[in-house]
């Protein structure tokens, strides 16, 4: 036992050896940083007002020493008059919670470095101007749901592939509930169907809201080819999910839709997975009453988040004819 507890305070030492960081050091070079023995620095402030455009440096030299940035600490940015932000570079960093809130003009947010991390609320009060571009968006804002998911109690990267469908179903719900819990339907922000517009400032519309559903959804361990985004191509979107909901023998394609309410108090709904015969009342809203809705126009969305150039980074069509991705894919039946 005492072999065995040395080997479990060796353990533990070695680990906080490893994260404990001593500060050596301030540098000012357009940021202020604080420079670790690590070798990595925190941009933790800037001492101008207006920057204009800001290009976050994958590493800073300070006495002839480089050191790798590697954190943008809480309100670096706050008050700050900025109009876009680059972030290249392939090291490792963490955008810490509220690090650009109180930002002034921003309307670009370019993510180049694929390696870029942000804490829940990293990009809280960068107003809602902004258009969040380049190709590290996959990789922040499937990390950014990962937190959330983790924060909401549900899995990361689980196999749903031999999963019964009552949990599957439980699953996506509750994964609509806390959607509903934390983000707005409000699309009079600037870029409302960019998943990760959704994801960072808090809201977005119908689009953007489902677009985001899946995103989590894939996050979670389902398969892409399970949960879409699909829509009527004018007015309104939402989420198809292949399910078996009436104890069929056959799972077909139900409507969840993210802008449907849910109680508080709801813990599981099996009516939320409608038929699309039975949403289509839904969709008349949005339609003169003696307009006939033809559900074999609606499409789905192959791309994923919908950040700009997404299509060419990823050789995808934006869109597809739902009829004629069931058809390519042999993706099964819908509930018409």
């Amino acid at each position: 036992m005492k072999c065995l507890a040395s080997i479990v305070l060796l353990a533990i030492s070695s680990i906080a050896t490893v994260f404990a960081r001593t500060e050596v050091g301030r540098h000012k070079s357009g940021f202020d940083y604080i420079l670790y023995d690590d070798g990595q620095a925190s941009i933790v402030g800037t001492y101008y007002d207006s920057l204009g455009d800001v290009f976050i440096p994958p590493y800073v030299v300070a006495n002839k020493k480089q050191y790798l940035v590697t954190e943008i600490a809480a309100k670096a940015f706050y008050g700050k008059q900025v109009t876009k932000v680059t972030i290249e570079g392939d090291n490792s960093i963490i955008i810490r919670k509220n690090a650009f809130s109180g930002v002034k003009g921003l309307k670009e947010f370019n993510i180049i470095n694929k390696n870029l991390d942000a804490e829940i609320g990293g990009f809280s009060g960068v107003g809602t101007l902004v258009q969040f571009k380049g190709e590290g968006i996959p990789n922040i804002v499937d990390k950014y749901c990962q937190r959330l998911l983790k924060q909401w109690n549900l899995p990361v990267g689980k196999n749903y592939k031999y999963v019964d469908d009552k949990t599957k179903k439980q699953d996506l719900f509750t994964l609509g509930k806390n959607m509903q819990n934390t983000f707005g339907i409000y699309d009079k922000i600037a870029y409302p169907d960019n998943a990760a517009n959704v994801a960072f400032i808090g809201s977005g519309s119908s689009n953007g809201l489902s677009r985001l559903y899946r995103i989590m959804a894939i996050v979670m361990g389902f398969s892409y080819e399970e949960v879409l985004v699909g829509c009527d191509n004018m007015h309104y979107c939402w989420n198809y999910v292949k399910v078996n909901v009436y104890n069929q023998n056959t799972k077909k394609w139900h409507v969840y839709d993210i802008q449907d309410p849910i109680y508080k108090t709801t813990v599981f709904d099996n009516g939320s997975f409608q038929k699309e015969s039975t949403f289509l009342n839904t969709l008349k809203r949005y339609y003169g009453s003696t307009t006939t809705i033809d559900p074999h126009k609606f499409i789905v969305f192959n791309n994923r988040y919908n950040y700009p150039n997404e299509n060419r980074v990823n050789n995808l069509s934006n869109s597809e004819n739902f009829d004629d991705w069931l058809k390519r894919t042999n993706g099964g039946v819908r509930t018409l």
